[in-house]
């Protein structure tokens, strides 16, 4: 089925059609808003610790080797100063990720070659309230303008079917400030390049000739990469440092990050339920994007090669090469970017089809959205975590003498907690006890910095000492940790008590 410039006149967007899709807009942006009120989170916190140690804002692009270093986002934070409202680190979030929603809805409305306004609006709505954008829409990194510049570059290469000459060039744009912005966009360009060239061998094109559009379609990009690249290459050359990576200590059972990764991000796109239903997410996803994928194909609809390689292709490219290294769904936002896309194409194409099929893709798109709007209604409520509310319970019988607290991850707990000091409690000085120095420290209080709260016990051991549950902060989502506090206990510890977490056993 082509596609040309123009939908069709019964298919074109009218006011009506504007109309709701400002409102959409609206509502993903205070969504967004929202989602942004709450304290900064271990990730961003150590982001702004990297924006805070640079002496320029461009030092971002050279010269802070880390791998969470989001340059973009970097550059952002040192401008924006110390000491400011977490809304206003996240600004930039906002701003792109309010963007997204914009951009979703208008790459799948353009030429459409049915049904416009429905594309348009569905592709809008889901990517307003899918609790994943919302999130990362709405933290102080760099998702939001990664998601916004892949969609961006998804656009530029269905221009570049027809002249790659011109179309290059905001592919190359959006593909360096996505690079910039988060290395997670680079499976998806590739996708989108293999796509490209795949089109061209459909139109008649020599093997030849479509590696040579795609080379051509990536020059722009591959030049500004390799700037990058030599930037970093100085930093590291002048400064002596080298790209140090993780600090993190989670690890997954059994090696398994991948499904635990996919499944994270597919659960909490419908709503977050099924937390210990390993693989059951992956399984699903993978078969009804399948399906999807290949039923667009059979009726002729042009996007389902691009998102078929970008929703299928690349998740198995991680798998091929054991990746993500951490059990975190956000290394697969730049291929959830194109959900709303792809729902969007799939109920476009049904609308000429039989009503009940219509009727039962509109149900699932209501099922979705309800689904997400209860996931981010607890986002709201209990964002990110609630670490001074920990603090200050720490801190209620403390007068004011140094304090010493346990925790079986220092780097998550002393990166947090020294940042929520800083801001209510400067004058309180703190020490750290890892697990093995508990024993000798005798500190009053631990901390076990955990995900599941279900794992956390009423009474744990270190050291030979006991400590008893005192309070528990959560968090809710993709990003954040739960504190267990845990008091010093004058009971002596019993010889069967174990260590902090279920997960420890």
């Amino acid at each position: 089925m082509a596609y040309g410039r123009f939908a069709p006149d019964r298919d074109r967007v009218r006011p009506a059609h504007i109309a709701l899709a400002a409102a959409i807009l609206v509502v993903g942006a205070w969504l967004r808003v929202r989602g942004a009120q709450g304290e900064l989170w271990l990730d961003e916190i150590w982001s702004l610790n990297t924006a805070q140690s640079l002496s320029a804002w461009h030092q971002a692009f050279w010269n802070a080797p880390n791998d969470n270093n989001h340059p973009i986002n970097t550059a952002w934070m040192y401008l924006m100063g110390q000491d400011r409202a977490p809304w206003v680190y996240r600004l930039l979030s906002i701003v792109t990720g309010a963007l997204g929603v914009l951009a979703a809805g208008l790459v799948a409305a353009r030429r459409a070659p049915s049904n416009t306004p429905a594309r348009l609006l569905i592709a809008m709505l889901l990517a307003a309230t899918l609790y994943p954008f919302v999130h990362f829409g709405s933290e102080a990194r760099g998702y939001a303008p990664m998601m916004l510049c892949a969609l961006l570059a998804f656009a530029a290469v269905e221009d570049a079917d027809r002249d790659v000459t011109s179309a290059r060039w905001t592919y190359g744009l959006a593909g360096v400030l996505g690079v910039l912005s988060h290395l997670g966009i680079l499976p998806v360009l590739f996708a989108l390049s293999v796509s490209f060239a795949g089109r061209q061998l459909l139109q008649g094109r020599t093997v030849v000739q479509a590696v040579n559009s795609a080379v051509r379609l990536n020059g722009p990009f591959m030049a500004g990469v390799l700037a990058y690249i030599a930037a970093i290459w100085y930093g590291i050359y002048t400064s002596g440092n080298l790209v140090t990576f993780g600090g993190s200590t989670l690890s997954c059972p059994g090696g398994d990050c991948f499904t635990l990764a996919l499944d994270e991000i597919t659960r909490f796109s419908s709503g977050g339920f099924g937390a210990h239903l390993t693989g059951l997410h992956s399984g699903l996803y993978g078969i009804l994007v399948f399906g999807a994928v290949v039923w667009l194909g059979a009726v002729g609809n042009r996007r389902a090669l691009p998102l078929g390689l970008i929703m299928l292709g690349v998740p198995l490219l991680f798998f091929a090469a054991n990746q993500p290294a951490a059990p975190h769904g956000r290394y697969f936002l730049a291929v959830f970017a194109f959900m709303p896309l792809l729902i969007a194409e799939v109920i476009g194409e049904l609308s000429a089809r039989a009503r009940a099929a219509r009727m039962f893709a509109g149900l699932v798109v209501l099922a979705m959205v309800l689904a997400n709007t209860w996931a981010v209604n607890r986002f709201v409520q209990a964002g990110r975590g609630d670490y001074t509310q920990a603090l200050e319970r720490i801190l209620a019988d403390q007068d004011g003498a140094p304090l010493t607290i346990g925790t079986e991850m220092p780097f998550q707990l002393t990166t947090v907690m020294e940042e929520t000091r800083r801001r209510t409690a400067p004058d309180q000085h703190i020490d750290y006890a890892a697990f093995a120095e508990i024993a000798d420290a005798r500190p009053p209080w631990v901390i076990s910095v955990t995900i599941d709260a279900n794992d956390l016990r009423p009474q744990t051991c270190a050291g030979g000492l006991l400590y008893t549950l005192d309070s528990v902060h959560t968090y809710w989502g993709m990003a954040g940790s739960t504190w267990g506090l845990y008091g010093l206990s004058d009971t002596p510890a019993p010889t069967d008590c174990l260590w902090l977490t279920e997960a420890q056993k």
